[in-house]
């Protein structure tokens, strides 16, 4: 409940209360005490929850409202895509009445053409709302198992036949601060003068993308871990220092959006296969393979903890196998030559 504040001889308390198709109104009272004013607020929002009956999608709809400054814009862009895409069997059905059948229903419609990736993020945002407006209710309900996403982690040789086909120097260095820095296409755009140092880049800023898909400046990074300092050859610090310098989106001059567009067209030149984020990849399991401990990889790849980096990013690669296969065979032959 918001704290009373003093006007004048009165104190006023201002609340939301939400219809039941979850838009949000204004109220406020005021009384002569703050306890008073507080005791009517608290009256008002629980009368106005009773004269409609909020529906799921209502309570979805004021879910995220809630997290509107907690979780990133893409977080909520993904949410607010659910909301409108993947609750039409719930939507209009009160949340004081469903049932787990019903959203048991709902997930397995959603399974018939959906991944199971896309069902469980739609379970989590369900299960998420009604817990905060039916906390009585104990949802169980199943999901498909998640399909294990082959990742492709580019190999040297993929690398080197991109950088020849990336065209432009703005296209080459974006890749290679990817592949040898681990930065992200945000972090890459974000980069100003005042980040290049002569060994090193320091990361402070990123590019995020709002509810309408256009490119914000944040003055901090996606995580606090973001903050760090990127050694980097001196060749690419030298390429970087020769451009010409851009006011609108760093010292590439590219947003993220047009580093993805670059990147594509290099790949589709050089006949490879693989993500842009996939070169972050490839940076994480390169320095892992050579013995660079983990909480250095973490860090200098802006990883907020190591196990997130071991679940994600150190995926096995054929040079990897080949090389576990000869040691396991030297291993053989050492007792059974």
């Amino acid at each position: 409940m918001a704290t009373a504040k003093k006007r004048g001889e009165m104190y006023r308390v201002r609340y939301d209360v939400y219809d039941e198709n979850g838009k949000r109104h204004q109220r406020s009272v005021t009384a002569p005490t703050k306890k008073e004013a507080e005791r009517l607020a608290a009256l008002g929002k629980v009368s106005a929850s009773k004269k409609g009956s909020l529906t799921v999608g209502g309570a979805v709809t004021r879910y995220i409202e809630s997290k509107d400054n907690i979780l990133s814009p893409s977080t909520i862009r993904g949410y607010h895509q659910i909301a409108r895409n993947n609750l039409s069997a719930i939507r209009n059905i009160p949340v004081s009445t469903v049932t787990n059948e019903e959203i048991q229903t709902q997930l397995n419609r959603l399974a018939e053409d959906h991944s199971p990736k896309t069902v469980a993020n739609t379970r989590g945002l369900i299960t998420a709302a009604l817990k905060m407006f039916r906390p009585d209710l104990d949802t169980k309900v199943v999901v498909p198992a998640k399909i294990k996403e082959e990742v492709h982690i580019p190999t040297k040789e993929e690398l080197a036949l991109l950088l020849s086909h990336a065209g432009k120097k703005e296209t080459e260095l974006a890749i290679k601060l990817a592949a040898f820095g681990g930065l992200r296409r945000g972090e890459i755009a974000a980069l100003k003068s005042d980040c290049i140092h002569d060994t090193y880049i320091s990361i402070k800023r990123d590019y995020v993308a709002d509810s309408g898909n256009n490119w914000i400046l944040k003055e901090r990074p996606k995580t606090d871990a973001g903050y760090r300092d990127v050694p980097l050859p001196g060749e690419i610090i030298k390429d970087i220092l020769a451009l010409e310098k851009s006011d609108q989106y760093g010292v590439l001059g590219l947003n993220p959006s047009q580093i993805e567009q670059r990147f594509l067209k290099a790949r589709k030149r050089a006949g490879v296969s693989f993500r842009f984020h996939s070169l972050r990849h490839y940076f994480a399991t390169s320095l892992h393979e050579r013995g660079v401990p983990d909480k250095a990889i973490a860090k200098i790849g802006g990883w907020e903890n190591v196990s997130t980096l071991q679940r994600i990013y150190q995926h096995s690669t054929k040079y990897s196998e080949d090389t576990a296969a000869a040691i396991m065979r030297g291993i053989y032959d050492e007792v059974c030559p």
